[in-house]
């Protein structure tokens, strides 16, 4: 065989065995759900930012069904006056503890009716049956919205701070929200191993040969 021959399959094996190394494989997977049919929601819930001059936060808990690591939420959530922005944050087992994650998105709300979706988070892993909530804050020159979900679940509240703690309240409301969550795993790469071994073998004989002529 010629040696630029042997010289052209023995890259091709290289590049190929490269070209098949492991990547990242990424599914997305509901893990929490309120939000109703057709992700539906219904009016009301609570407002957060400034009101009747306090500063307030809405908040939900959630139990996720699955684990896997944040990746998109979807909430009922919509802007009524000043600035259009919102702060999450997310907490594991309840409000008073250091936030998991926390992220400010700039004029990310819509009007009445309108949901708040948000992808792409590389948020923090989910247990399966561990207790996290999700509060949304705002300026103290805007208000925004979170509404209840129609579904009929009772298990959140929202949260105010008058500058003297938190005082829970209406607990008979549960916020809209959908949470999505991913499990990021390699690729098998055995397959390329043979590839790889086969290029360096070819390169090395090539250079065998060119050393004896």
């Amino acid at each position: 065989m010629k040696t630029g021959r042997v010289f052209a399959i023995a890259v091709a094996f290289l590049i190929l065995a490269v070209v098949g190394q492991p990547s990242e494989s990424r599914a997305d997977y509901i893990v929490y759900d309120n939000l109703g049919p057709n992700n539906s929601y219904g009016p009301g819930g609570f407002w957060f930012g400034t009101f009747n001059q306090e500063t307030a936060l809405a908040a939900t808990e959630f139990t996720p069904s699955a684990s896997g690591y944040l990746s998109s939420l979807v909430l009922g959530m919509w802007h009524s006056t000043g600035n259009n922005n919102v702060t999450l944050s997310l907490f594991s087992g309840s409000l008073y503890g250091t936030a998991l994650w926390s992220q400010t998105f700039i004029n990310p709300l819509g009007d009445y009716g309108s949901a708040l979706s948000i992808n792409n988070l590389n948020g923090p892993m989910l247990n399966a049956g561990s207790s996290y909530w999700l509060s949304a804050a705002s300026d103290s020159t805007s208000e925004q919205v979170w509404d209840q979900n129609n579904t009929g679940a009772v298990s959140s509240v929202a949260v105010d701070d008058y500058g003297e703690g938190y005082y829970v309240y209406n607990p008979d409301v549960t916020l809209a929200m959908l949470v999505e969550a991913n499990d990021v795993t390699p690729t098998p790469i055995p397959a390329t191993l043979p590839l790889f071994g086969s290029g360096l073998v070819g390169l090395v004989g090539l250079r065998k040969r060119l050393l004896e002529k």
